[in-house]
């Protein structure tokens, strides 16, 4: 497979979306693909974006070359606009149309765009041969006269004038070629064989295409901006295109901006910041490890499919003299994928021998558990690695980040997201998201917001509807403008729970803590144990005192721990190798608020026991994957 650099000549319009202004951009020789984005920078990418969609799987041969063959097509173009007047019929028209116009051995040909790109063949200059402008009118006007006829009751000429603001442009994209081979040497369509004995044979460009994504095809528009970070960016930079394929490892806590600060170093080497590029663009390659298994039924298949990723990157082209890079954000994955009943190697023993040797260079981004998680399974994979620490900045340079990101968020969605609204984010973080790093927990919620009030503007109630739409609490437990009447509290959960006046007490004491965002965030919200006989309420206290902070007791997440009474319970609740998604940390993890109901505790397994007063102690609990799960926002 070849990679061909295609530079496209594009026409761009400008075209109205519920009254708003929008560049259009699609190819002057086609009519396809196309971009729609208010921004230009991002209307562009996502047209790049689409020609490499269309270009997936695309093999050459004599039926397809001619579509591979007007995107190579690029002669010095010109455009002009002419205004035309003529009369169609008892119909007056008069108009801007757009045309343009090239030479090519010796002869002049004209593109109408606004025409399904009519293109025509100027005459010979002698003399009475019409000019460039005349012929061009006199073309236009015959064209408008078939499409009249051929409908005239819907025929308006208005929807074939050019705006004034329409230009072309020349964008750069490179796509993947494939050779098709010819029909003789195509093998015979036995399906059951092929069934049984599967594809042998991968092609490392389709298969990283297939298995990740090619970060600097988001340049410029799509990469974020990381701020106030040039120490650590500089120093990524210079190891990541630099030095000798040196492995890195970034390692911070989930929200801190890893993720930011490879698209920084990603955008400044594109944009050439610090230094010409010398010789062909470096790509870093983002792989998902579980894509790579994924269809992968037969033994040893996943190994060849792996190698032919890693072969494409060390050599995107047979002239290239550098290799591309690899990132990867799912670094414990390396360790666990592969492994089966009959086979033990993974993903990191096919990757190793390459980072021993320096023969390519990979970048992992962890969290502090995760990096823990893989120095305990794979002490060598991981000793392989360069280790940054990226910590949590400061208050005030984590407020600037936010503010930057926000301006950024403004332009890019057309939106407003006024200073209180971020005064309500950062009350929000304070009392809610303490245990969630800035910048991260913030701009979580301020993405969401601004693509959501898109068009509009959004302050302090938007910000309250959006965390309550993340967290399911009520608005009048984290509205500090609204507050409980004397009783109120008391006499509602006593309506619901009734006969039993110290539970009602003690319930109505830890919503007052909540409201009062009182509560120690290094430990849940509140913890009880409710002791009594079959059917006097112990189950309706969680269930009441859920709706009341939730809205609605379908919230409630409930375990009947009579199911764990064996060894492998713990295995089950915070997962393992082979299911590495823990009952007890998967649901808390994707529902960090609520009521957690644990039913029938006694009968549970002694080391279950032990588990949850980690729970109870710290707040928190740490998957097989090494994943930190937050239960201080929770009541158990």
């Amino acid at each position: 497979m070849a990679t061909v650099k295609l530079n496209i000549p594009a026409l761009v319009t400008d075209t109205s979306i519920e009254e708003k202004a929008y560049y259009h951009i699609r190819p002057l020789f086609t009519g396809f693909p196309v971009a729609t984005h208010r921004r230009y920078d991002n209307a562009v990418t996502l047209f790049q974006k689409e020609v490499r969609q269309a270009f997936k799987g695309f093999s050459l041969n004599r039926q397809s070359a001619g579509h591979l063959l007007w995107f190579m097509f690029k002669p010095e173009i010109s455009y002009q606009q002419f205004q035309f007047e003529f009369n169609l019929g008892r119909q007056f028209v008069s108009g801007l149309f757009g045309l343009a116009y090239f030479s090519l051995e010796g002869k002049t040909f004209v593109v109408l765009p606004s025409f399904h790109n009519y293109m025509f063949m100027l005459p010979s200059k002698k003399g009475g041969s019409p000019g460039l402008e005349e012929a061009a009118k006199q073309a236009i006007r015959d064209l408008l006269r078939n499409l009249k006829k051929e409908d005239e009751n819907e025929f308006s000429p208005e929807s074939y004038f050019a705006g004034k603001r329409e230009f072309l442009a020349n964008i750069d994209v490179s796509v993947n070629i494939g050779q098709a081979g010819f029909t003789f040497e195509s093998p015979p369509d036995n399906w059951f064989l092929n069934s049984l004995m599967g594809d042998t044979e991968f092609d490392g460009a389709v298969e990283a295409e297939r298995a990740g994504q090619d970060l600097n095809n988001l340049f410029p528009a799509e990469l974020r901006r990381a701020y106030y970070q040039e120490k650590l960016v500089s120093q990524l930079y210079k190891a990541i295109f630099h030095r000798g394929n040196t492995p890195i490892a970034i390692i911070g806590p989930e929200g801190v901006g890893k993720h930011t600060i490879i698209h920084e170093v990603i955008w400044r080497y594109e944009s050439e910041f610090y230094e010409p590029k010398k010789g062909r663009t470096q790509h870093i390659w983002l792989i998902d490890p579980t894509r790579i298994i994924s269809g992968m039924s037969i033994v040893g298949m996943w190994q060849k499919r792996f190698e032919s990723i890693i072969s494409f990157i060390r050599k995107p082209a047979e002239t290239a003299k550098t290799s591309d890079k690899i990132l990867i954000d799912n670094p414990v994955a390396l360790l666990r994928i592969g492994k089966s009943a009959q086979n033990n190697m993974t993903l990191s023993d096919v990757l190793r021998p390459y980072l021993e040797k320096r023969q390519l260079q990979a970048t992992i981004l962890a969290t502090p558990e995760e990096w823990k998680v893989i120095q305990e399974k794979g002490r060598r994979f991981a000793n392989l690695f360069q280790a940054i620490r990226l910590n949590e900045p400061g208050l005030e340079t984590a407020i600037r980040i936010i503010l930057k990101n926000r301006s950024a968020l403004e332009k890019e969605n057309d939106t407003a997201i006024t200073i209180q609204a971020v005064r309500q984010l950062l009350a929000i973080q304070r009392n809610y998201l303490k245990n969630k790093p800035l910048p991260g927990s913030v701009m979580k919620l301020m993405r969401q917001l601004a693509v959501k009030y898109r068009y509009r503007s959004a302050n302090a109630p938007e910000v309250r509807e959006e965390f309550r739409a993340f967290s399911g609490l009520e608005e009048r437990i984290f509205d500090s403008s609204r507050q409980f009447q004397e009783g109120e509290v008391r006499g509602n959960i006593a309506q619901e729970l009734v006969g039993q006046p110290k539970a009602v007490e003690a319930l109505t004491n830890v919503i007052h803590i909540v409201k009062a965002k009182l509560a120690n965030k290094s430990k849940p919200l509140a913890s009880f144990l409710f002791i009594g006989p079959t059917g006097v309420g112990k189950t309706q206290a969680a269930k009441v005192v859920c709706k009341y902070l939730m809205g609605d007791e379908k919230h409630l997440m409930r375990f009947d721990m009579n199911e764990f009474i064996d060894e492998s319970a713990v295995q089950r609740l915070i997962g393992d190798d082979f299911n590495p998604e823990g009952l007890l940390t998967g649901t808390v993890r994707y529902r960090p608020f609520g009521i957690l109901l644990l039913d029938e505790i006694e009968k549970a397994h002694p080391k279950v026991h032990d588990l949850l007063l980690q729970v109870l102690d710290d707040g928190r609990l740490t998957d097989s994957l090494g994943r930190t799960v937050d239960f201080s926002n929770t009541i158990i």
